[in-house]
């Protein structure tokens, strides 16, 4: 392999054994979590150990590695030539490559040398290199090996592997699809040697034109290694060829056996059968087949393939070889009694499929396996179609696939995914003649058969290739639907609108949309706004959702690409005061912000200085109600903004806080920051009238991040000098804790720290500080702790929560005063600095604030849960009844905030006086049955049902009675679930069994 084609080293994952044993007990439960993972200094650490993995995973690219990272160079040695005599005694390292490739014979001999070589130089560090079968079939010899430890490295991350292709500028988009078609060529690739055959192709051939090609390539290249590796071997050619040969063959017998490993005595059998002059030459370098081979893998005298994809791809190549193909699959691979295709050949036909001279014969296979299998499985008819290249099809054949994969759809109960494998094939093979097919009786259609219809219209609309008979038939066919009072009928002809993309059907709907049920209004949203449809009378159907959070009408507004329409929805968004529902959706449907919102500001940002105001409104609103947010491209649209003086000023005075902020920018990546964005922050930020304080924190944090930057230290030169003696200050501290670059974090904390002893610093500002530092409660056991005490007991001296009110403005957002948040935090800190004598003080504040414990969370909810049982502890009954007074006499939403809260307090300390507020979000759930109130039903009916609270059969009767959603997670589903395990109800258990013997899942191909 050329320097220029070594593929750039990426870190595996490797992972650690004290023995044998567990080497070969845990192959098969590494984690990245895993304890034992180490990094290539840790190698360096070691000091006798086995490095271990299967072939091509990179155990001599690792020693590359770690022969790098040692001076003086240590002594290295393959295997084959070690012996103790020549090896010296008076370096750190020895390194052993390939002890694997030993001859058989010599194979314990070397091992004991490098056994006696360890014992006699203990302080010598030796690692060597072996594949794991070895290790497996050696076990007790390894094991007599004192001291040795292993070192097992893990095939690379799919995620690692596409990054690396993707990354690779001559990687064209059909190669990229020819992968993603193979979930084991995938797999194949996570092992290095693999993945840089494939590499060596993409750069030598451009383009992979089918996946046989690239499995042509990596066999190709893997024997040509063996070969290359033995010396004096004449014809290398011929002998590849031959190596090929019988790799077919072999595999070919082991897909006809039904087994994925060959014995020697057997591949001694298929050598018999093979005839020629060329057949003493290869007897004559067996052990090329499995010793040094690339493909083939010894383990005690068997021999597998190392990828099982290998192995169908090469007994597909010896199926193509026979004459009458037909006939020998019938023979290979049908079982004659019962008439079954034997599941093995469902991955072995797949890869006669790629070329055009083969493609009538993969046709006429597809025939014979569909006559014989008439209720095929979908999976496996879908893998037998997954390398099907249309561009090598006839127009016939086109038609003839088109007509037998949609009456396959047609026939059984399994939906054509919107978009997936199947519809583009159904899109590729479509011609006008199909559409006699496609033109059915709607009424005589289930649902699944009228979905796949309509994945297949939408495919063929999409590209225009469609007829207007069949545009007009099966428009027709969805306003019928659409008219009738049948739900489902307006779910399938909105489905059908998408499909045929009838804009003005779903424009004139929008006049009925006040009518439509939960369901409809999510569907002709997702509908609508995914075709991006310009109506303001649509958008009004969107908005109308959109102020109560339904995730379906906020990705429509999401996906708004007009200008006008866009400022149309958003002023009004604003205008009602929506902004907080519009972030905040509910729903299990995920929204994207983020994604959408880039693209919506470029567009706006286009426009005139009005809708650069609104769009910075809009994104201001989205960065205040999703704090999480940390990705880049927000904050290059805010250095966007900043550079436009009436934005940047409009952007900064719409933050509450200033901490807001500070955490912001505290967030900003190296590489936005620069002179223009500290300038254009540095003027808004004064224009503001920020406290001098506060700016000074900001910009300090972006400074430091590319004052040592030589691209952009010169230009802020006069900025690193106004903040010289702060900078000098960090600089120092980073010496003390050792730290040899400056911890912009730790900086953060001394700043915070500083804040408490300033008497120029509100009593607020120090509150904020106190929270900021407890978070990192290392850093405040280092520090005086005395200043920070003070500010936590003033904190509650001046805490009345009498006086505090708070305030649900919808089911998910609500108002709370800015002290309650602290009162975890605060708490935490004491308690890990051990003042037992304030906790104690405290006890009671905490108890009282228990039914909104979640929702004031910014921490890890399990710490601060236990450490509330801790300090709160066990709650006498007198307490329990004060507390539960004081809880009934408020006049606010304090009882009305947090359901997890109060099902808490019921588990964890027993305040079972609080019963009907379990039987509050019960009956709220009868009248709204949204996921929220869903989710607060089932967790009180599962502490009702647990517990001692009266009721009986009769009341779980009423409210099953009562409930209408029928999906297996429904709070309806829990109740009958219920019934049956605590009452054995008779009526309970004959609904179930109906239920699963009628109910069919829908799954929404939309």
């Amino acid at each position: 392999m050329t320097p220029e084609n070594k593929l750039s080293y990426i870190i595996p994952q490797i992972v650690k054994y004290q023995n044998v044993d567990d080497l070969l007990e845990n192959n098969s439960h590494h984690s990245l979590f895993n304890e034992n993972n180490l990094s290539i200094n840790d190698v360096l650490k070691e000091n006798f150990v086995c490095i271990v993995g299967e072939p091509g995973i990179g155990k001599s690219r690792l020693l590359d590695e770690v022969k790098e990272r040692i001076l003086p160079k240590p002594f290295f040695y393959k295997a084959s030539e070690f012996t103790t005599l020549s090896t010296p005694k008076e370096n750190e390292y020895c390194i052993i490559d390939a002890l694997d490739e030993v001859e058989g014979h010599s194979f314990y001999n070397v091992l004991q040398s490098i056994k006696h070589y360890k014992k006699k130089n203990p302080k010598i560090k030796v690692l060597f290199t072996c594949r794991k079968h070895y290790v497996a079939s050696y076990a007790r010899h390894f094991a007599d090996c004192n001291h040795l430890t292993f070192i097992e490295i893990c095939r690379l991350s799919e995620r690692d592997v596409m990054n690396v292709i993707s990354g690779n500028c001559n990687c064209s988009e059909a190669t990229l699809a020819n992968i993603n078609k193979s979930p084991k060529l995938k797999e194949l690739i996570t092992i290095p040697r693999y993945l840089t055959f494939l590499l060596e192709y993409i750069k030598q051939k451009g383009e992979c034109l089918n996946i046989g090609e690239l499995f042509e390539y990596m066999i190709v290249c893997s024997i040509k290694a063996a070969i290359e590796a033995h010396k004096g071997i004449q014809n290398t050619e011929s002998i590849r060829i031959l190596l090929q040969r019988l790799l077919e063959k072999m595999a070919f017998v082991m897909e006809i056996s039904r087994k994925d490993q060959i014995s020697k005595d057997e591949l001694y059998t298929i050598l018999d059968g093979i005839k020629g002059n060329m057949t003493q030459m290869f007897i004559a370098n067996f052990d090329l087949l499995y010793f040094e081979s690339r493909i083939l893998k010894d383990t005690d005298g068997t021999l597998q393939f190392e990828n099982t994809e290998l192995q169908e791809y090469l007994a597909a190549k010896e199926l193509c070889r026979q004459d009458d193909i037909e006939s020998v699959l019938y023979d290979v691979a049908v079982h004659k009694e019962l008439k079954h295709i034997y599941p093995n050949w469902y991955d072995v036909i797949p890869h006669i499929s790629y070329s055009k001279d083969r493609i009538h014969t993969f046709i006429n296979v597809f025939r014979l396996i569909i006559s014989y299998e008439s209720n095929l499985e979908n999976v496996a008819f879908e893998n037998l179609l997954k390398y099907v290249d249309p561009s090598v099809l006839s127009i016939q054949q086109k038609e003839e696939l088109f007509s037998i994969i949609f009456e396959h759809y047609q026939r059984i109960p399994a939906y054509i995914m919107w978009k997936s494998s199947m519809s583009n094939l159904l899109q590729k093979c479509y011609t006008i003649n199909c559409d006699s097919q496609i033109i059915l009786s709607h009424d005589k259609l289930n649902k699944i058969q009228l979905s796949n219809v309509t994945v297949t219209l939408d495919a063929i609309v999409e590209v225009k290739k469609h007829s207007d008979g069949i545009y007009n038939y099966w428009r027709q066919a969805a306003n019928y639907l659409m008219g009738t009072d049948d739900n489902e009928n307006k779910l399938a002809a909105l489905n059908l609108y998408n499909a045929l993309k009838c804009v003005d059907e779903l424009i004139q709907l929008s006049e009925s949309y006040s009518y439509f049920t939960k369901k409809l209004k999510e569907k002709y949203c997702e509908v609508t706004g995914y075709m991006r449809i310009a109506d303001n009378r649509v958008v009004d159907c969107w908005l109308n959702d959109c102020y109560i959070s339904n995730p379906y009408a906020i990705n429509a507004v999401l996906y708004i690409e007009d200008l006008p329409t866009l400022i149309y929805a958003y002023s009004k968004i604003i205008e009602d005061g929506k902004l907080c529902e519009f972030f905040n959706e509910k729903g299990s449907l995920a929204v994207f912000y983020d994604l959408h919102l880039k693209s919506q500001f470029d567009i706006a940002w286009k426009g005139n200085t009005e809708n650069k105001e609104l769009i910075t409104r809009i994104i201001t609103s989205f960065i205040s109600n999703q704090s999480y947010t940390t990705h880049s491209e927000i904050n290059a649209i805010i250095k966007q903004i900043l550079f436009n003086e009436t934005t940047g000023q409009l952007f900064i005075k719409s933050f509450d806080g200033i901490w807001d902020l500070e955490d912001l920018f505290r967030r900003f990546d190296a590489e936005l920051i620069d002179i223009e964005l500290i300038s254009s922050l540095d003027k808004s930020l004064s224009e503001a009238h920020v406290e001098p304080w506060y700016i000074n924190d900001i910009l300090t944090n972006l400074i430091n991040k590319i004052r040592k930057d030589k691209d952009k230290k010169d230009s802020i030169a006069e900025y690193v000098e106004r903040y010289a003696d702060t900078f000098k200050r960090w600089d120092e501290e980073s010496i003390k804790t050792g730290n040899k670059k400056t911890d912009s974090h730790n900086q953060q904390l001394i700043k915070a720290y500083e804040v408490l002893s300033d008497a120029n610093v509100s009593q607020y500002d120090k509150y904020e500080a106190v929270n900021k530092l407890s978070d990192n409660i290392e850093f405040v056991k280092a520090q005086n702790t005395a200043p920070l005490i003070d500010i936590i007991k003033a904190f509650f001296d001046e805490l009345d929560l009498d006086k505090m009110i708070l305030e649900r403005k919808t089911h998910n957002s609500f108002t709370l005063p800015w002290a309650l948040p602290k009162i975890p935090a605060f708490i935490k800190v004491l308690y890990h600095l051990g003042i037992n004598d304030l906790l104690n003080r405290y006890r009671i504040t905490l108890a009282k604030t228990l039914p909104y414990f979640c929702v004031t969370r910014n921490y890890d909810t399990n710490e601060i849960r236990d450490i509330y049982k801790s300090v709160i502890g066990s709650i006498s009954d007198d307490e329990k009844q004060q507390l539960v007074k004081w809880w009934k006499d408020r006049k606010d939403d304090f009882m009305n905030i947090s359901s997890d809260d109060i099902c808490m307090c019921i588990t964890d300390y027993s305040i079972d006086a609080l019963y009907y507020k379990l039987e509050e979000y019960v009956e709220q759930y009868i009248e709204h049955t949204d996921l929220d109130h869903s989710i607060a039903a089932a967790k009180a009916l599962d502490i009702i049902s647990n517990g001692d609270y009266g009721w009986n059969i009769g009341r779980y009767r009423k409210l099953f009675s009562l409930l209408e959603d029928e999906s297996i997670t429904s709070v309806k589903m829990q109740c009958n679930e219920i019934m049956i395990e605590k009452f054995q109800d008779s009526e309970a258990i004959t609904w179930r069994i109906n239920y699963l013997k009628n109910n069919v899942i829908s799954v929404d191909t939309n």
